[in-house]
């Protein structure tokens, strides 16, 4: 028997030509989960909740936005209990679509009504004096249906 003897051309493997057809599909497969996640999280994450803050921010700057001006009323003076008297100022911070100057007297009224009677113990204290002003600018704002904002205080002396 003859025995054939293979050449060196033979007994070689074929190279390979090229990247596995394998790893060319596991690359792009990282590629596109890598660009989903970064999408997702750029793009389609739901927005976390805004903190208090932030929420308080953008209200100010959308009443920023709303403020007109500012008519500052004469002071006046309220008989308190016991024989004591409040001389308040007031003025009212008008909203931007007010044209013309808001007439007082609603506001004066309400003042009168809220601090007339009130002891001058309630008042000096400054929890006093911010639960009634709380009060008093809920009472304004109802009065004049969105054309005051806000109400501060110019003059507040007691005696």
């Amino acid at each position: 028997m003859a025995t054939a003897t293979a050449t060196p051309a033979e007994t070689e493997a074929p190279k390979k030509k090229g990247p596995n057809k394998l790893v060319l599909i596991l690359v792009a497969v990282i590629v596109l989960m890598g660009g989903g996640g970064a999408a997702y999280f750029l793009v389609l994450a739901p927005k976390p909740a805004p903190s208090a803050e932030e929420v308080a921010e953008a209200k100010k700057a959308e009443e920023a936005a709303l403020l007109g001006k500012v008519k500052a009323l004469d002071p006046i003076s309220i008989n308190l209990a016991e024989g004591h008297f409040l001389k308040i100022g007031i003025a009212l911070q008008q909203s931007s679509a007010v044209a013309e100057d808001v007439d007082g007297s609603k506001a004066l009224d309400e003042v009168i009504e809220l601090y007339s009677g009130k002891s001058i113990e309630e008042l000096s204290t400054s929890e006093g004096r911010d639960a009634a002003k709380a009060e008093l600018v809920e009472k304004v704002k109802e009065a004049y249906d969105d054309e005051v904002l806000d109400v501060y205080l110019t003059q507040y002396v007691m005696q």
